[in-house]
């Protein structure tokens, strides 16, 4: 995530909140000509333990439900 241009993250959070989902997966490229980003999709259950990132993911998930069990 850190490494990520900015405004990337904006955009896959804003469709996760478009899609009412408070944990979602959103699947993205970028083209290569133009530099633009594209959403190809938003998962409502993405892979916590499979897939790119899996330790990065679950400490995001991690922390998500101890923000909420805050409240």
């Amino acid at each position: 995530v850190d490494s990520l241009q900015a405004g990337v993250l904006e955009i896959a959070v804003r469709a996760a909140i478009c899609m009412d989902r408070q944990i979602a997966g959103a699947d993205m490229v970028q083209d290569s000509n133009t530099g633009q980003w594209y959403i190809l999709e938003v998962n409502s259950s993405p892979q916590l333990r499979s897939g790119s990132y899996p330790d990065e993911k679950t400490q995001a998930f991690a922390a998500f439900i101890e923000r909420r069990l805050e409240k």
